[in-house]
């Protein structure tokens, strides 16, 4: 699915069809408005990647959403510097983390319903955790792979994020067979961590090739 932005730094938009995928579980298996909330939650930190970028003068060539994250081609390659491709990968989480104060000051002050805040606050919190997972193509990940990249050799750099990827993919499927385990029908982490493998089976394949 793609859309071309007419704004002047933001050329073009589309969106990897899983993220209607992961959203429609969601809403399927949870609560309407649970769903709904994590939605929301999903636009608050793209929302952050995108203002942070745009903040430190970059010229998005392309903005994709993706299940778990953005992906951000920026025009000119690493125009911004390594540093700053991290905090732009940090930002997304940032923002939900704002979020998550803003709707946790509200419902200290406002008389909507308890379980209305929780499930925003919820949302905004597990969005959070799971893209600081330093595992790409997580935010987490990205924002260890650019500060590696700046530290170490290109190749170096690589392979020890590489390592990083296989270590918490692994831990992450181990946690979700716990999960699925202790609740009898939360396959969530498990579906995280099929994800995370598929980007890093099809990532390698497409570096041997070149």
């Amino acid at each position: 699915m793609r859309a071309r932005s007419h704004g002047r730094r933001i050329r073009k938009f589309s969106v990897n069809p899983l993220f209607f995928v992961v959203m429609g579980v969601f809403f399927v298996v949870e609560h309407s408005l649970f769903a709904a909330a994590v939605l929301g939650a999903a636009l608050i930190h793209e929302a952050g990647h995108v203002a942070a970028a745009l903040a430190m003068g970059g010229t998005i060539a392309e903005l994709r959403l993706l299940p778990f994250g953005v992906s951000m081609r920026l025009e000119g390659g690493l125009l911004l510097g390594y540093r700053r491709d991290a905090i732009i990968a940090l930002s997304g989480p940032a923002a939900n983390l704002l979020a998550l104060g803003a709707f946790a000051a509200a419902a200290r002050v406002m008389s909507a319903p308890p379980r209305l805040f929780a499930y925003f606050i919820l949302a905004d919190l597990g969005l959070c955790l799971v893209n600081l997972i330093p595992a790409l193509p997580l935010d987490g990940g990205r924002a260890l792979e650019a500060l590696l990249l700046s530290a170490l050799s290109p190749r170096a750099g690589r392979v020890v994020m590489l390592v990083f990827s296989i270590t918490f993919t692994g831990l992450v499927f181990a946690s979700g067979l716990w999960l699925l385990a202790a609740t009898g029908y939360n396959a969530s982490l498990l579906f995280i961590a099929v994800y995370l493998a598929a980007f890093l089976v099809t990532k390698n394949r497409l570096e041997v090739r070149s």
